[in-house]
């Protein structure tokens, strides 16, 4: 079993050292400066990779988006998935520099927007946590889908943040925030649908990293069949263990790495996920998925998030909880970047 989490640290990286503060931590970093780590600005326009990925989930919907921020491009995606009907929503646009970005600074303590470029159907995103509020102010306008509302920082548990050294690349810092509540409402696809007291929660991820990363990934939140709220992120590669995480009844629990088995390019068939220490299993067969393939040479990437209904088992202490027909996201990403 890992130790239990410490308090995160101000910044990502030592001022003093220029080393990163490596390790797995309970909170959100104030400050995220790379530069240091990579001196060269050539390297560190190769290396730099910044996204924002969230998501506003019900036990029967789940609406997700994201924008990456890989410095020289940008894209972003979103979609809208119904546990009775599949599929409502799925649009992507890739964008360009100094239209879309990821950034840190004084007035946000994390910002992500995307406006399409000219002659492309309308894409506008803006996903901001600023300094001075305890909320996320979320706007998204993707064609078929529309977002509007907040999430009330105050009202779910601690996040996540992990510092890992990346084998092949420098360093990546990611944070997970889960089971926030979100007020607002969506249309989809025509129909409103109001959001008042959904789950919202996000991945926060910018690293100095490898041109080849690979990895596999489950995401989930909801309720146990006892009504305790529970949240879970696992990884198998990238940053592994150390970003591998439950949340159970407000508790920040770490466990191990996830094992993901699945058939290979057959993403709707069933996936199991364990973890290596033991304290959760999950099996899910996504009923739909969101899917993204380029090969620019020099750029390929093989991406797809799977959704569908599941359940498992957590092991937290001496006690099982069970979970059922919860929204589960599995997620392959190969990229070469």
């Amino acid at each position: 079993m890992r130790e239990p989490l410490t308090d995160v640290p101000w910044d990502a990286v030592d001022r003093t050292t220029q080393r990163a503060r490596v390790g797995s931590y309970r909170g959100s970093l104030r400050a995220v400066d790379l530069r240091g780590l990579a001196p060269d600005p050539i390297e560190r326009l190769s290396r730099h990779k910044r996204w924002i990925w969230a998501t506003v989930s019900t036990e029967q919907l789940v609406i997700a988006f994201a924008v990456v921020d890989l410095g020289y491009a940008t894209s972003t995606f979103g979609y809208a998935w119904s546990a009775t009907d599949g599929m409502l929503c799925d649009a992507a646009q890739v964008g360009i520099p100094g239209l879309a970005s990821v950034r840190r600074d004084g007035v946000d303590r994390v910002r992500a927007v995307f406006r399409s470029p000219p002659f492309l159907p309308r894409a506008r995103l803006s996903l901001r946590e600023p300094v001075a509020s305890r909320r996320i102010e979320t706007s998204v306008v993707l064609p078929g889908l529309t977002l509007e509302g907040f999430a009330d920082l105050d009202g779910g548990p601690s996040p996540m943040t992990a510092i890992a050294p990346l084998p092949g690349g420098i360093v990546n810092v990611t944070e997970k925030r889960v089971l926030a509540p979100f007020f607002g409402s969506a249309l989809v696809s025509g129909r409103r649908i109001e959001l008042d007291g959904a789950h919202f929660g996000w991945d926060v991820t910018e690293g100095l990293l490898a041109r080849a990363t690979r990895w596999r990934w489950a995401f989930a939140q909801g309720r146990t069949t006892s009504g305790l709220p529970f949240a879970l992120n696992l990884v198998q590669g990238f940053v592994g263990e150390p970003e591998c995480t439950v949340w159970l009844d407000g508790k920040v629990v770490p466990v191990g790495e996830g094992r993901f088995e699945h058939t290979v390019g057959e993403p709707l068939m069933p996936w199991n996920v364990t973890t290596t220490d033991g304290a959760l299993e999950l099996s899910v067969t996504p009923t739909a998925m969101h899917r993204d393939q380029q090969n620019l040479g020099v750029i390929k990437s093989s991406f797809f998030q799977a959704l569908g209904l599941g359940g498992g088992v957590l092991r937290v202490g001496d006690a099982e909880h069970r979970f059922e027909q919860t929204p589960i996201i599995v997620e392959d990403q190969d990229m070469l970047w």
